[in-house]
């Protein structure tokens, strides 16, 4: 179910590497071959997608590296709902925006400290781990994930978790 983060971060790159010679129609035709040559894995057209639109900003302005490292989130990840991609995840929904974010949403120190993080740390739901590489930021500012692996719930003291991130 899990692919290694070397898989997502070549996808990731070779978007980055294709996306500035590409017209639209050539997008999209490339999107197709991704998915049908990577067929099963949902993620990898995010990571390839994420790759283009880097490329549109340039390099300069990718202020994450793809290292692949422990997140936590504040409830579990998102089950995606298409029987294709059964016990897999999904992008996370902006309930905000109306719309799915670019990848799953993840806490860092800045956004933890932020008045959405504190919304929910008090919003009752526990704190989850799970491994996986920054593909990008969220539309309140929070790091966005492709994961690498299953997510894991935290029983130790949340808020001596939080401070260490």
């Amino acid at each position: 179910m899990f692919k290694d983060a070397k898989f997502y971060q070549s996808l990731f790159l070779k978007g980055l590497a294709e996306g500035k010679e590409m017209t639209r129609a050539e997008y999209e035709y490339r999107c197709v071959e991704v998915i049908e040559e990577y067929w099963g894995s949902y993620w990898s057209i995010v990571a390839y997608k994420q790759g283009v639109r880097y490329s549109d900003i340039g390099l300069a302005y990718m202020d994450f590296n793809l290292d692949e490292k422990i997140w936590y989130r504040f409830g579990k990840c998102p089950e995606n709902p298409d029987p294709i991609y059964e016990g897999q995840y999904t992008c996370s929904w902006n309930k905000m925006g109306n719309c799915q974010e670019n990848g799953i949403s993840v806490l860092n120190k800045e956004y933890v400290d932020s008045i959405f993080g504190a919304m929910l740390y008090h919003s009752g739901r526990p704190l989850y781990a799970v491994r996986g590489i920054q593909v990008g930021w969220g539309q309140d500012g929070e790091p966005v994930i492709i994961p690498t692996s299953a997510e894991m719930k935290i029983e130790d003291d949340m808020e001596e978790v939080l401070k260490n991130i």
